[in-house]
């Protein structure tokens, strides 16, 4: 028996770590365990497999989607706790091995390998369970029980053919209360991240000696004393339970089951400032982050695709049931990360996925991604709106709230098509680059390339902003693999292209910096002119070894970086690389190239001795390179205020930040915790800080408090996290940023015309470039050499094509020799 001597109000806790294969208990005081008599536990809940809750982010109430005893739950891939009116049920899974999960990185390999294997494993693991019951010994038979701190999230249940059976807008809680579990006695459970908590209150006159749990179907419990320790031992068939506890309150927890994993109860951080804040998203079954894009306000919007029915969809959205074995979702979260402002899925009955996503002048959301669903929802009207193949791209465009589908076409051929980044320009237009093996792909005519070229090979789509045209579209490619990464836009919406290909004959233009493949793969970087009808220029980079091009950005005077990962000890950095040695297996390089890619300005490595892999690029708010990806290295050269200096397990998130006038290395961190944790996209909210979404496996991957989800499913969860740009500020910029404010835009908001003045020290080179909070250059006011003193230059409202732009928030960018500031600007038409 497990009692508990108390006063009013003694704190306890009992904490169950959600996400492992087993379960946490801890609490304070002095308190014995016993085996009790499992005769008369309700066998109606048994070791129920049915997953409800959302990774512990709060309790469920059971409206009848759950056994009639139980009251509440909360529920993770490898133990759910059932909250029942006699009990504390302990349901937990434990699993036999571990699968490869799909990796959104490797497009041909994973996602468009084949129709027989997709890439997004829905293979069922085997399962093994058990159940441990915490009796409430002794106490009455009804007592009251009531949920507080009601959260936003809401949850549907269409299980099974039935409808009367289905359960709508279930509510989540943050708190329940057992009122007179004993006789003047209160018990109170809530979720403290990866516990749970609970708090013992006896009102005056009350005997508190009435306390006591028994503890049903362990194989045994022990309990010793080491001073004033307690530390209990609970057996399960799945391993062993432990708690130790001091009467303080204060305790350690681990669990040693069949994961042989120590429970660390906080991930250990070295700057934690630096991590605004970050959280998980998803539910039991797994889950993956692909993209993110922020929309005017700076706030996250994050996608990619999930095998769980119960992942968050909100009320209201487009779609709120999960109807595949993998669904795509776009999920609007607040900018602090505490709350899902909305949340969709997209897809059929098979595998779907989004890779990419972006934002259209009128705030309507645009993504693309690989489709093997015949059934995938499309709109009447679209340039495409039959299934093709056997896995087809996509192209769709939701309004800013989410809840309604504008317009969703497939892209494909017979074969296996998919679409791995998609952008706007400044009219609305899409532009579309991935990959293809069909030989059959709707191009256009008079395109570069109307015929298929080799086993696999990029495309590129050009799509009017209604969806009911394919303007252009063409393949790239030589006469083996090609594969299309990532595009970027120039100011008149031509686009400029990266990826790999093993192509010989892969087509390049006369005097680019490369035009014969070095290797096995090369990256690509091409420009193709508005009707996808002839290369402006294309260029090949690498050297022996196998190269990827993930992504590439423009920077403000039109110069080309890309990042991606290189194989190759030759790879051609230059001499003033902050790195110019190869480290490992295989390294994250950076590189910059002129305008026309006849050139390699710089070009530097970045990683450690294992593989270090650069997948995400974006220009910060001075113009430097933020990189991001994942790492197996435990030596990446981290910075003295990163937020994590230390290599955690498996793979590493990394954010490194580079001096684009420098060209060094001003800021470097890891991310993750000991599973595998990787990033594939970064967005800048309105302040500049970079965002990160990806996949997290591991089950301490660092999450802040109050985060909108901070337990760990078990399985694989998305992340969704903000760093702080003021950690990454360089000393370089620091000197030449004075105090007193040299740039100033009046009036502000404005309507039709605004002033931006600055004034300069000495004389010398100036730049002043207003961009729309997606990034994108709207209008060059200023190139050029500027004099000294105070310099007025006007804004009226229009971009670079002489079109006036819409309402919003825009940002100016002045950069003058080596420093740079931004000042947001509101347009109130």
């Amino acid at each position: 028996m497990l009692r508990m001597n108390y006063s009013f109000r003694r704190w306890i806790r009992l904490a169950v770590a959600l996400g492992l294969a087993g379960a946490i208990l801890g609490a304070a005081g002095g308190m014995g365990i016993a085996n009790a008599d499992p005769a008369n536990v309700g066998t109606e809940i048994g070791t129920s497999t049915v997953r409800g809750s959302v990774n512990g982010i709060g309790i469920v109430e059971n409206r009848g989607q759950q056994a009639t005893a139980v009251q509440y739950y909360a529920s993770s891939r490898d133990v759910t706790v059932y909250f029942t009116r006699s009990a504390i049920v302990l349901d937990l899974q434990g699993r036999s091995d571990e699968r490869q999960d799909f990796d959104p990185a490797d497009t041909q390999r994973n996602g468009l390998a084949s129709s027989a294997s997709s890439g997004l494993d829905t293979a069922v693991e085997p399962r093994r369970g058990c159940a441990v019951w915490l009796q409430f010994a002794g106490a009455g038979d009804a007592p009251t029980i009531e949920a507080s701190g009601q959260k936003a999230t809401r949850y549907n249940y269409f299980l099974g053919d039935d409808p009367a059976a289905w359960r709508s807008n279930v509510p989540l809680w943050s708190e329940i209360v057992y009122r007179d579990l004993w006789p003047g006695i209160e018990l109170s459970l809530w979720l403290d991240g990866s516990r749970l908590c609970y708090e013992v209150a006896a009102a005056p006159g009350a005997d508190p000696d009435q306390v006591a749990f028994a503890c049903v179907g362990a194989q045994s419990v022990t309990r010793t004393f080491v001073g004033d320790l307690i530390d209990r031992s609970i057996e399960t068939p799945l391993g062993t339970i432990t708690q130790v506890s001091s009467r303080a309150g204060c305790g350690s927890f681990s669990w040693s089951g069949n994961s042989g994993q120590l429970l660390r109860e906080f991930p250990r951080v070295d700057n934690p400032p630096a991590l605004i804040w970050s959280t998980l998203l998803g539910d039991t079954a797994g889950d993956k982050g692909v993209c993110i894009i922020a929309d005017s306000a700076g706030l996250p919007l994050a996608s990619g695709r999930t095998r769980s029915p119960n992942f968050p969809a909100t009320p209201g959205s487009y779609e709120t049931t999960h109807t595949g074995a993998n669904d795509a979702f776009i999920t609007k979260l607040a900018a602090d990360g505490a709350s899902v402002l909305w949340s969709t899925f997209l897809g059929g009955d098979l595998d779907d996925v989004i890779m990419s996503i972006d934002i259209d002048p009128n705030e309507n959301i645009v993504v693309t991604g690989a489709a093997a669903s015949a059934n995938f929802p499309t709109t009447a009207g679209v340039f495409q709106e039959d299934s093709g193949g056997l896995r087809d791209g996509f192209v769709a465009k939701f309004d800013p709230t989410g809840s309604d589908l504008l317009f969703s076409s497939y892209l494909g051929g017979g074969l296996i098509d998919g679409g791995t980044r998609i952008k706007t320009d400044h009219a609305g237009y899409i532009v579309v680059v991935g990959s293809t093996n069909s030989s059959d792909l709707p191009t256009t005519p008079g395109a570069l390339a109307e015929t298929h070229n080799g086993v696999w090979d990029a495309f590129v789509a050009r799509i009017d902003p209604p969806g009911t045209t394919l303007l252009s579209c063409t393949y790239l490619g030589g006469e083996y693999d090609d594969l299309g990464q990532d595009l970027a836009l120039d100011l008149a919406g031509r686009a400029v292209v990266t990826g790999g290909t093993r192509s010989p004959g892969f087509p390049t233009t006369p005097g680019a910096y490369a035009t014969e493949l070095a290797g096995g793969q090369d990256v690509f970087i091409t420009k193709l002119d508005h009707g996808m009808t002839a290369l402006e220029w294309g260029t090949l980079l690498g050297d022996a070894g196998d190269e990827d091009g993930y992504r590439v950005v423009l920077d403000d005077v039109g110069q080309v970086i890309v990042t991606g990962g290189t194989e190759s000890p030759e790879f051609p950095v230059t001499n003033d690389a902050f790195d110019d040695s190869y480290n490992g297996i295989r390294d994250c390089f950076v590189a910059r190239l002129d305008q026309e890619c006849s050139d390699l300005l710089w070009c530097t490595f970045l990683g450690g001795s294992e593989t270090d892999k650069g997948m995400a690029l974006n220009l910060d708010t001075f113009g430097h390179y933020l990189v991001s990806g994942y790492t197996h290295s435990d030596d990446m050269p981290t910075t003295l205020e990163a937020y994590d200096r230390s290599y955690n397990g498996s793979f590493d998130v990394f954010m490194a930040r580079i001096d684009a006038t420098s060209n060094t290395l001003i800021h470097c961190t890891y991310l993750g915790g000991e599973g595998r944790d990787e990033t594939y996209s970064t967005a800048l909210d309105a302040d500049g800080n970079p965002m990160l979404i990806g996949m997290a496996h591991s089950w301490d991957f660092p999450v802040t408090p109050g985060a909108f989800d901070e337990t760990y499913s078990g399985e694989a969860d998305v992340f969704v996290a903000k760093l702080a740009l003021s950690y990454m500020v360089p000393t370089a910029v620091v000197e030449y940023l004075p105090a007193a404010p040299l740039f100033s835009v009046f009036p502000n908001p404005f309507n039709p015309t605004t002033s931006i003045r600055f004034e300069l020290p000495n004389a010398g080179e100036v730049s002043l470039i207003v961009y729309d909070v997606a990034g994108r250059q709207v209008r060059a006011l200023l190139f050029g050499r500027v004099g000294a003193g105070s310099t007025t230059v006007s804004w009226d409202g229009r971009d670079d094509d002489g079109e006036f732009v819409s309402s919003g928030l825009y940002f100016c960018r002045l950069q003058a020799e080596r420093f740079a500031q931004m000042r947001k600007v509101m347009l109130v038409r």
